[in-house]
């Protein structure tokens, strides 16, 4: 992918929806323009071993010449996981969560979570209590630009949107529109191939809760995406009715 589109300043999305009866989907499209490297925000990347790479203990698929390695942990009082280095040749990229994988879009664009560390001990004084770590934001990387998706994607928030990429290089997450307390909470999927965007209200929502997949992550099937139990039509973008309940 050479080129990179970027969402309008002024751009807006209005849907209404009741119940399950909802007016056609809001459909937009966010004109392509130049990439600009995206700032950094909030500590440093976290530490990568001036030693050998060794191979990451993890199988995601990447474009050839892209490779994972130095799996370590990542972790602070409200969540945890893995990490690795994210690497080019040998250019390091990043450190990524693992959670969410690293996504490959078109032929060698990728999607990542990036991980930061605070550079100051957890416990001042405590050189055994270690340093934090946490994620920060979701990236789209191409070998030419680096941007945050939470400035180019309507409604895109790293710590509740919840994201997944289907094979097509189409995002699905969840859109948080402001002000709060109370947000008003979509259901949004972006083609990263056509810059479309389509968009549906689902609820109003406090989003009390500092666990980062509050709202889940949807789950995209042939014909639907189900965002939080609510069906959605692939083609159509309209709500078809709700999952069964579990069990």
């Amino acid at each position: 992918m050479s080129s990179l589109p970027a969402l309008a300043a002024r751009m807006a999305v209005s849907v209404i929806c009741v119940g399950i009866s909802c007016a056609p989907p809001d459909t937009q499209r966010i004109p392509a323009t130049g990439s600009a490297p995206a700032s950094q925000s909030g500590g440093g990347p976290a530490p990568v071993s001036a030693q050998q790479a060794s191979p990451a203990k993890v199988s995601i698929p990447l474009p050839p010449g892209y490779s994972l390695t130095d799996t370590a942990e990542w972790g602070n009082p409200v969540e945890n996981g893995d990490r690795a280095i994210l690497r080019r040749g040998n250019e390091v990229i990043d450190t990524v969560a693992l959670e969410f994988e690293v996504v490959t879009v078109g032929k060698d664009s990728l999607i990542f979570l990036a991980v930061r560390h605070h550079t100051e001990l957890f416990i001042p004084g405590d050189s055994s209590s270690g340093y934090e770590s946490f994620p920060t934001e979701y990236i789209f990387w191409t070998p030419s630009s680096r941007r945050e998706l939470r400035g180019f994607l309507p409604f895109f928030k790293s710590d509740n949107s919840s994201p997944i990429v289907s094979d097509e290089s189409v995002i699905h997450y969840w859109g948080i529109a402001t002000p709060a307390p109370e947000f008003r909470v979509y259901a949004m999927r972006y083609d990263f191939r056509t810059t479309r965007v389509d968009s549906l209200f689902t609820h109003v929502d406090d989003l009390a809760s500092d666990y980062r997949y509050y709202l889940p992550v949807p789950r995209v099937s042939d014909t639907a995406v189900s965002f939080g139990g609510l069906r959605l039509d692939k083609t159509t973008w309209k709500a078809i009715g709700r999952d069964p309940p579990p069990g």
